[in-house]
């Protein structure tokens, strides 16, 4: 008699649905259930996007104290519990803290980034480095997750094939950071950083290859700078937002929010 399957492990990948801070919950969630399988266990993925109502998400996490009270239904944070729990961003913090609480110390509890609270409040704490975070149970990496794979290249390659193929190799690629909500990055300003980085590379480097943010929402493949091309020179439309480069940001206490 065979035994019956054994359910699949549940994980949460939570975050507030910024694009940037889901694909590092979602990319670590999808890297643990690749592993997963590798041992013949298999494994369930929810996306979470938190949503705040009113100007709740704006409160320190100490004093967001019933936090579940304050989510928007679609948030969807309730039983049952997953078996691991990974979150990044600051909106998800008040919910991280308690996340072991509620489910009764059933589920394993991952933070991304800096959480700037004292990291025994998690199971797991994973810095970028240069965060210069140590502990037990910090695991410090270079740069973030992400969802990029071998596969996933291949797969994006072919949809960008025509565009690819022509250019000579070998090749440098270089994607330009966009707007947050503390910064600007306007198209002239990215312009002018493509061409600085492409005046060196005319002297005897490879050519390179810029791509920004689709600022119009729609996927673009990576440009060829032209050794003849010059970034513009003025803007059409006038920003009230702080543009590059930012000031320096006094960092907040670790023991604070």
């Amino acid at each position: 008699m065979k035994n019956p399957p054994k359910p699949p492990v549940v994980i949460w990948a939570i975050s507030d649905g910024r694009a940037g801070i889901e694909a590092q919950a979602v990319g670590l969630a999808e890297a643990v259930a690749r592993e997963a399988r590798t041992q013949g266990i298999e494994a369930a993925i929810e996306i979470k996007r938190v949503g705040w109502t009113g100007r709740i998400g704006r409160l320190p996490w100490w004093l967001n104290l019933l936090p579940r009270r304050w989510l928007t239904p679609e948030s969807r944070i309730n039983g049952p519990w997953p078996d691991l729990w990974i979150a990044a961003g600051r909106a998800t913090l008040p919910l991280s803290i308690r996340a072991k609480r509620w489910s009764g110390g059933k589920t394993y509890v991952v933070q991304i980034q800096d959480p700037r609270v004292p990291p025994q409040m998690f199971d797991l704490v994973i810095p970028p480095k240069h965060d210069r975070l140590s502990g037990d149970n910090i695991l410090p990496i270079t740069g973030s997750p992400h969802r990029v794979t071998a596969a996933r290249l291949a797969s994006e390659y072919e949809v960008f094939k025509a565009q690819l193929d022509d250019l000579p190799r070998p090749r440098v690629a270089v994607l330009l950071g966009g707007k947050s909500k503390a910064f600007d990055l306007p198209v002239e300003r990215a312009a002018q950083m493509a061409h600085q980085i492409q005046i060196p590379l005319e002297q005897d480097g490879p050519p390179a290859c810029a791509t920004c943010p689709a600022w119009s929402g729609t996927a673009k493949a990576p440009t060829p700078i032209s050794p003849s091309w010059r970034p513009p020179t003025t803007s059409s439309s006038p920003r009230t937002r702080p543009t590059w480069p930012p000031k320096p940001r006094r960092r907040a206490s670790r023991c604070s929010s």
